[in-house]
């Protein structure tokens, strides 16, 4: 049973090696747009890589340590990020499946504003964006 447990181990091990790779590799595709669109020389794209490395550091750890200082402290917040929680699965599963009209979403008439969709183009946007 002890090797079960350890093989079982390893493979999550493994598992959370690929996918942290795999997170590595997006992010630096986003560095290489960013680098690209504000045309950092070469010299200095190790040292903006540095910075920003270690900005992510220290934002994510400033905001992990605020949100558990902030869940410890107010038992309220557990209270209503719970009742959040069950509001938005009970509504998922509550609800039928019905053709839902988005073209009075809030988020859809902001889109239509700034970007130019036709009537069959705004279909196709919906569906991949909540796809």
């Amino acid at each position: 049973m002890l090797l079960s447990f350890a093989a079982s181990t390893k493979c999550w091990d493994f598992f959370r090696y690929l996918l942290e790779q795999s997170l590595s590799v997006d992010n630096l595709f986003v560095f290489v747009l960013i680098f690209k669109y504000f045309k950092v020389p070469l010299m200095y794209q190790v040292r903006v890589l540095s910075y920003g490395i270690a900005g992510a550091i220290i934002f994510r750890l400033t905001l992990i340590l605020l949100g558990t200082v902030t869940l410890q402290r107010f038992e309220a917040v557990n209270l209503f990020l719970a009742a959040i929680l069950l509001y938005s699965s009970f509504k998922l599963f509550s609800s039928e499946e019905d053709d839902t009209d988005l073209s009075d979403n809030f988020v859809v008439k902001t889109c239509q504003k700034f970007i130019p969709f036709t009537g069959n183009d705004l279909a196709v946007y919906i569906i991949h964006l909540y796809s």
